[in-house]
């Protein structure tokens, strides 16, 4: 740790604690400090913690019909579980193509965070989680439902290879859902597949489908959304 923050950690704590006080007013001012002190490091070295931590990302510089990143190919303000320690107020971003985060430092550096150390993270008020499968392979799902059963959904982009000639790739999105039920990622893929997992609920969600006229043309996640909203707010 560099001798100036070492230094403001002490000061830091002193002035929290004061002099000539009693004990039951020093243990609070200790606490206080204690809170304070790793509220600071966290600021002043965290982006140093996940650096040593990640690899120096390369941008992909082909120009394309559209970007490769979550939501936008801007820097989004977020929030992470990187080993176990939240992060907040940092500078994110989501490479879906490659299925990369990306931390963009105050410096304009961009590192490529190990997604094995990824607990979860935020983008925008968006809530991403990592889930560890039998293989040991890190899956990064966004979680759209959690009240009860979880409804993930798994963002992926794509850059078709093959193109004619002059023409400029055009990115792909692909998004595909999960049920999350007792710790097990259950995969569905329409209406059908999703009230089979949900059976117990079947006929009233079926109901409640036509009592309130969700079109799952008009927008997919968000009929998926409500039909599990339902099924929790069912099973509370």
């Amino acid at each position: 740790m560099p001798k100036q923050l070492l230094l403001s950690l002490l000061l830091l704590c002193f002035n929290l604690l004061g002099f000539g006080q009693n004990a039951t007013v020093i243990n609070s001012n200790l606490s206080k400090a204690n809170a304070a002190a790793v509220a600071f490091y966290n600021k002043e070295m965290g982006e140093s913690l996940l650096l040593y931590n990640g690899n120096a990302y390369t941008p992909n510089y082909l120009k394309t019909n559209g970007h490769r990143y979550y939501n936008s190919d801007l820097p989004q303000q977020g929030s992470i579980n990187y080993n176990d320690i939240w992060y907040h107020d940092v500078q994110l971003q989501y490479d879906l193509v490659s299925d990369q985060l990306l931390l963009v430092q105050t410096n304009g550096k961009i590192i490529t965070l190990v997604r094995e150390k990824v607990s979860a993270f935020n983008i925008n008020q968006h809530q991403f989680i990592n889930l560890i499968s039998n293989d040991d392979n890190a899956n990064i799902y966004e979680l759209l439902e959690q009240d009860g059963i979880g409804l993930l959904a798994k963002r992926k982009k794509r850059i078709p290879a093959e193109l004619k000639a002059e023409e400029l790739p055009k990115v792909e999105t692909i998004n595909s859902y999960f049920i999350l039920k007792e710790n097990t990622v259950l995969p569905f893929g329409n209406k059908k597949e999703l009230l089979h997992i949900l059976k117990d609920q079947k006929t009233a969600i079926e109901n409640y489908i036509k009592t309130q006229k969700i079109k799952f043309k008009n927008n997919l996640e968000e009929a998926y959304i409500a039909i599990v909203k339902f099924y929790n707010h069912t099973n509370q």
